[in-house]
């Protein structure tokens, strides 16, 4: 069922990514980082590591 089926109010992309972000700001709440792929690294250092294997003899 879409919007207008249901006669509901739909936004455009503008509108809803200007409300979204209000929606946001206004309970603090975390952004999803935009970034090119390969232009950052990001490392968390809590908790377990994790093996790395080699990749011709499968020794960790």
């Amino acid at each position: 069922m879409s919007c207008t089926d249901a006669k509901l109010p739909y936004y455009h992309r503008t509108q809803f990514n200007k409300l979204y972000n209000d929606y946001v700001k206004k309970h603090k709440l975390t952004m999803h980082i935009n970034h090119k792929p390969g232009d950052r690294v990001m490392v968390d250092w809590c908790g377990s590591t994790m093996n790395v294997y080699d990749r011709l003899t499968g020794e960790v």
